[in-house]
């Protein structure tokens, strides 16, 4: 059992860092799927397993609460059957991956995936570097690339610069935060990151920078002192804040035009009827290829524009992208709020300032990037249980 469960999620680390491959080979956009119903499977049948009590009331509070969100918004039991299987797939890392990795994961098979990483982050500075400087077909016609500014964006295997920026951060973090590696293997990661062009993954490095000089300070004027972490406090609402001028920015750089900021945009029109705070429109009915399937009528009544439900229906994996707010408009208020909690594991113990770092940053990070699609998922739950612990010397 134990060395079955290592091989499992060191696979799946490494499945889910080379996306790429699903170019070429068309089963393997399955394997993170497969590997995670066979850690389904297994999690199942553990015999001195047993749900705590507050774990156990949110998981009811959520099955009831999908019932009464399909009764009140009857609209089509295909369409909720199949996002509810979304929502449930997307949580069952956070409830399955920390039980495995704190109970059979130990520093060993850490830092084989951790080595993983780096490897990752290495080669793609010198696919940058190739692409740009030698040839952008050096790897082939088929190689996909993306440029911004007339700059490649390094992606390695990942398929795609978000998801290599977001393994980059977690490197950083896992690096600085479990095994306190030497700066010039975490600075690797930080020129990846940098070599992405993606900027989500720098204001998450960004903020952790404010994170890190928390407990610094400086001698002012009248031996007065002036503390960093007011500076990192300060920076928490300043991050949501920043939110709001979002749209402004792709705007300004000629991206207005993503389903991302449609749905947000739009989708604001949702809450204009009150039973949409509670209650959401219904599980299916907005951001999935589902809802344009079985035509649901969310979308006439906010006048969402055509052409971007071809590109949800299109973008069958990723949708509208932004898993918040599109999570909040199916399920409402309350729906909302107890698939969070369930998710962050907001009702056992006492939030630490890192956790509360954590969860900041995951809030930020599903509302612009869908949550089932990238490594940050599978990461973040496999290294979680470490992050919380002190540091160790490796």
């Amino acid at each position: 059992m134990k060395t079955l469960v290592r091989i499992i999620i060191i696979f799946l680390a490494v499945v889910s860092c080379t996306q790429l491959l699903g170019r070429y080979l068309s089963f393997y956009n399955l394997l993170d799927e497969l590997l995670l119903a066979g850690l389904l499977f297994l999690f199942i049948f553990q015999k001195k397993f047993s749900l705590k009590k507050n774990n156990l009331i949110v998981v009811f509070a959520i099955l009831f609460y999908f019932v009464l969100n399909f009764t009140i918004n009857f609209y089509s039991p295909s369409a909720f059957l199949l996002k509810s299987l979304y929502y449930i797939k997307s949580i069952l890392p956070f409830l399955i991956l920390p039980y495995f990795c704190n109970k059979f994961l130990k520093q060993k098979q850490l830092k084989i995936i951790y080595y993983l990483l780096f490897s990752f982050a290495l080669f793609s500075i010198i696919e940058f570097y190739i692409l740009q400087y030698v040839s952008i077909w050096s790897f082939g016609q088929d190689w996909p690339f993306k440029l911004r500014n007339g700059l490649y964006r390094a992606m390695a295997l990942t398929g795609h610069p978000i998801s290599l920026g977001i393994l980059n951060f977690m490197g950083i973090l896992i690096g600085n935060e479990i095994f306190k590696t030497k700066k010039r293997y975490l600075l690797v990661f930080v020129v990846s990151l940098i070599l992405t062009g993606s900027r989500i993954p720098l204001v998450f490095l960004a903020f952790y920078i404010f994170y890190c000089t928390r407990n610094f300070k400086i001698k002012l004027l009248f031996n007065k002192y002036f503390y960093f972490k007011t500076l990192y406090a300060l920076s928490i609402p300043l991050s949501f804040v920043a939110i709001f001028f979002i749209p402004t920015y792709f705007n300004n750089v000629n991206e207005g035009s993503t389903t991302r900021l449609i749905a947000i945009e739009n989708g604001v029109k949702v809450f204009k009827n009150p039973k949409n705070i509670l209650f959401g429109t219904g599980i299916g009915s907005f951001g999935t290829s589902e809802s344009v399937v079985y035509n649901s009528k969310v979308y006439d009544e906010i006048n969402f524009p055509p052409d971007y439900k071809d590109v949800i229906l299109t973008n069958k994996a990723t949708g509208v992208e932004t898993f918040l707010f599109m999570s909040l408009i199916e399920m409402g208020l309350i729906g909302f709020v107890l698939y969070y909690v369930l998710m962050l594991n907001l009702f056992n113990k006492k939030i630490s300032e890192f956790k509360a770092f954590l969860i900041i940053v995951f809030i930020l990070y599903t509302l612009v990037y869908p949550l089932y699609t990238f490594p940050f998922v599978f990461l973040i739950n496999i290294y979680f249980p470490k992050l919380l612990k002190p540091k160790t010397n490796v």
